[in-house]
This record gives C-alpha cells, sequence and structure tokens, in this order.
C-alpha cells in the first residue's frame, strides 16, 4: 500500500478507527472468540472482541487482558515456556 493510499484513508479519521483500519490492512482481523493467542504476558483464549480490543483469560492466572490486535499472535510462542 502506498504512502498516498494511507494518507487518504487516514486523513478524516479518529484514532480508533486508524488503528481498526490498520488491523484490516495487516490483517488481524482474523481473530475471533475462543482462539487461542499469545500475548506479551502470556497464552490465554479470546472471551470477548470489543473493536480492535480483545479480551485475553490468561492460561494459568486469574487474571484477564485487554490487548489491541498487534499485540496478538498465534500461540506458537515460546516465551512463557514454564517448567
Amino acid at each position: 500500500i502506498c504512502a498516498t493510499a494511507l494518507s487518504l484513508l487516514f486523513a478524516t479519521t479518529t484514532q480508533a478507527k486508524q488503528e481498526q483500519r490498520l488491523a484490516l490492512l495487516i490483517g488481524n482481523s482474523h481473530y475471533k472468540v475462543g482462539d487461542r493467542v499469545c500475548t506479551s504476558h502470556r497464552e490465554g483464549t479470546i472471551t470477548e472482541i470489543d473493536g480492535d480490543k480483545f479480551l485475553v483469560d490468561l492460561d494459568g492466572q486469574p487474571a484477564r487482558l485487554w490487548e489491541k490486535g498487534w499485540g496478538l499472535k498465534r500461540p506458537s510462542c515460546t516465551h512463557h515456556i514454564e517448567v
């Protein structure tokens, strides 16, 4: 996508709308409730979606985390392996 197209796309929109559109452009819109994901904290399951934010129920913790789509990865991450 060229810079001119991006500048036209984002010219008159709010930051939240810009983030939603960018997520669509880079492919983060394919997550859905029930998907397993890896966050910066640990792996978990998406339990709710609100626009470009995903509520993740973290494995092994009584906590849930709101995360932007760009902060999620498929659960192939290995930085939270517990021994």
